[in-house]
């Protein structure tokens, strides 16, 4: 009998045809016979049947934003597969190829295959599916996907705000490229090394368009120069921002209120140290007034710079009132703030009294009120003050004159006069109950034979008071001295305004 191969065959004996486990085909029959034997007999055989490729679809691998590794296995099945391909594309229509490396050959058992492809878009789902062909067919695997990884977000780093002495707020956006930010954070420090980090106070999201983030920093140091960046982390990656800088605000100036000097009547220099601890002194001035309202500046007669150690300052001021008290303060500022001293006093010098050559019978013409002093010669320990008028004018300035005249014979006549009020009154701008106030106080020194003008200016709350008032009551009191000693007398007058 004839070998049969690969293929299925039957024996037909006696004229019977037995076929068994026979395939779907073409069947082909031979006859032979044994010498002999008077024996024929007939082989039917069938040739060997392939099938087409058996394929499986497998995940993707190593995929990035524009690349991806494609998978599968190829089972030939027995028949040499001519054609392996992947199909892919952002549909299931696919719509481009990639061939299969390597080539899954003829063999009956599963190869792996693989394509790279490159050109995807980032952040998009692509279809794809295996196809392989041999002389029997071609099959195609079941549709699978894949997604790119987005890109790293896009971050702008902004300039920082709410910049005090020791915190700040630093400022970017992020566009997360429509990936979902894992991460956000500020890198911070007195150097590009940075050091410190704080993360943003939320989350950027995963959206594809940029989105303002923020965080607040504490613990940082007055008047130092601080660099910080954005950084912020999706699935495609970390991206960082540019550098930015910020300068923390200096400490407002440390100021110390010194004593006044050159005082007169109607001058005085204030004095003062400023420290500018580092921050440009844009603003120095000194307040000043007759309460601690003052009511009045001027500033230093030079700035004081931006250095760290204490600096002299001072200024000049004028048209001050005799014999008055004055409070004073400095002021001085820089971008951290105002700094304000401690508040100082000084005393105006009186007024010298104003002498009017001439005998004491003159008939000089005489001011609002009259004084005239007479010294008893009988009794040279006694003397007397007799006023010609009791009432006082003052001028819109404040100006109240007195004629004094001192009697001849007499070495020298000496004094003061002060005008107060009769009751406790309270002023503006001024702390404390009300008490009876100075309006003015003013000196005199005569020679014997010698007519003078005692000048008064009456202080700032006195001219108040009487603008108010119109006709002020108060108290003249006159304390004397002479060679025979001294005496005091009060009178009660009417002060008007001019």
């Amino acid at each position: 009998m004839p070998r049969m191969g690969t293929g299925r065959c039957a024996l037909l004996l006696s004229g019977t045809l037995l076929l068994s486990g026979l395939l779907a085909g073409p069947l082909t029959t031979s006859a032979y016979g044994a010498t002999g034997a008077g024996v024929t007999g007939y082989l039917v055989s069938q040739p060997a049947i392939s099938i087409a490729p058996s394929v499986i679809t497998k995940a993707a691998a190593s995929v990035a934003q524009t690349t991806a590794t494609l998978n599968a296995t190829v089972n030939p099945n027995g028949g040499e597969v001519s054609k392996c391909e992947f199909e892919y594309g952002e549909t299931i229509s696919y719509g481009k190829t990639a061939p299969c490396v390597p080539s899954p050959g003829a063999g009956e058992a599963a190869v792996a295959v693989s394509a790279p492809i490159s050109g995807l878009t980032a952040n998009t789902t692509y279809h794809f599916r295996i196809s392989a062909t041999n002389a029997t067919g071609t099959s195609k695997g079941a549709d699978e996907t894949l997604k790119t990884l987005p890109n790293a977000p896009t971050v702008i780093t902004k300039a920082a705000t709410s910049v005090t002495q020791t915190t700040a707020t630093l400022t970017a956006t992020v566009n997360p490229n429509g990936g979902e930010v894992s991460k956000c954070e500020f890198e911070y420090g007195e150097t590009n090394s940075y050091g410190k980090t704080v993360s943003c106070t939320t989350l950027p999201g995963s959206g594809t368009s940029p989105v303002e983030v923020s965080a607040p920093i504490t613990g940082l140091t007055a008047n130092s120069t601080y660099h910080f960046r954005i950084s912020a982390t999706n699935a495609g990656g970390t991206s960082k921002g540019a550098d930015e800088t910020f300068k923390t605000l200096p400490n407002a100036p440390t100021v110390i209120t010194k004593a006044a000097t050159s005082v007169t009547q109607t001058t005085a220099a204030l004095n003062a140290t400023v420290n500018p601890n580092g921050g440009e002194a844009t603003k120095c001035e000194f307040e000043y007034g007759e309460t601690i309202s003052y009511g009045k500046t001027a500033s230093c007669a030079s700035l004081p710079g931006s250095g760290t150690s204490a600096v002299e300052v001072s200024a000049a001021i004028s048209a001050l009132s005799a014999n008055t008290t004055y409070h004073f303060r400095i002021s001085a500022t820089n971008a951290g703030g105002t700094s304000k001293g401690a508040d100082e006093t000084f005393k105006t010098l009186p007024n010298a009294p104003t002498v009017i050559s001439g005998p004491a019978s003159s008939t000089a013409k005489a001011p609002a009120i009259l004084a005239v002093l007479f010294f008893h010669a009988q009794n040279p320990a006694a003397e007397s003050l007799k006023l010609m008028s009791t009432s006082l004018t003052a001028s819109a300035s404040g100006a109240v004159s007195v004629s004094v005249s001192c009697p001849a014979g007499q070495g020298y006549c000496r004094g003061t006069m002060v005008l107060r009020t009769l009751k406790a009154v309270a002023v503006s701008g001024q702390r404390g109950k009300p008490a009876i106030l100075t309006l003015a106080r003013s000196s005199f020194d005569l020679v014997g034979g010698r007519k003078g003008i005692l000048r008064l200016r009456l202080s700032a709350s006195a001219r108040t008071l009487l603008a108010k008032a119109h006709v002020l009551r108060a108290s003249a009191t006159v304390v004397t001295q002479a060679p025979a000693g001294t005496a005091q007398s009060q009178t009660i007058v009417n002060l008007r305004r001019r």
